[in-house]
């Protein structure tokens, strides 16, 4: 067989088909598996903000500014969030010209008793799945970290946020890994049969 002979063959549209169908499922187990989906995606980025906020350090670790060096997990964060503040909300912050700068979590982590008072805060205390997960919204961020104008807005729990997050893998899975090769597979049957139906 002749190279033009083999690319004649391998060019069919049912040959294209049939490949792409395992080449497809394998790339995305590849990407699954290596992370590369959640980069992309920006996931890797929630996963961190998400950790950052599980951390009952508190300041600065918990706290997630939209400049500096947090510019990557705060977007990342704010663009899984941001439709939880109602539109109406939305609307009349922006009107009065304030913006999201910060996200962090509300209330005090709770303290774990009868341990070591000389063990460190973040081995003494945790945030529960029900405490608030708030964007601040604010007209400027100082050089001290402080927000003007700041105002506080409860857009989930850290455990919701958890859920949003693992949902929005599944959903990847669904997507890709499901209904992407079921309408490949589909199309491959159909134009198999659609072939038959020239020949005769």
């Amino acid at each position: 067989m002749t190279f033009h002979g083999f690319l004649r063959i391998v060019t069919r549209p049912e040959v294209i088909l049939s490949v792409a169908v395992p080449v497809i499922g394998l790339l995305y187990a590849i990407g699954e598996y290596s992370g590369i989906w959640d980069r992309l995606s920006g996931r890797e980025q929630a996963l961190t903000g998400l950790q950052r906020l599980e951390s009952a350090t508190g300041y600065p670790r918990s706290w997630i500014y939209a400049r500096g060096t947090d510019p990557d997990v705060f977007n990342a964060l704010l663009a899984r969030v941001k439709n939880l503040v109602s539109k109406k909300t939305a609307s009349a912050l922006k009107q009065a010209g304030l913006k999201p700068l910060l996200i962090t979590v509300g209330g005090a982590p709770l303290q774990l008793s009868v341990l070591p008072p000389e063990w460190e805060q973040k081995d003494r205390a945790y945030y529960s799945s029900g405490h608030p997960v708030l964007v601040i919204y604010g007209s400027f961020i100082d050089d001290q970290g402080g927000i003007s104008d700041g105002k506080a807005e409860r857009v989930c729990s850290l455990g919701e946020l958890t859920e949003k997050l693992e949902r929005e893998k599944a959903n990847w899975r669904f997507y890709v890994g499901t209904l992407m090769m079921a309408l490949l597979s589909v199309a491959l049957i159909i134009l198999r049969f659609a072939m038959k139906g020239t020949e005769h």
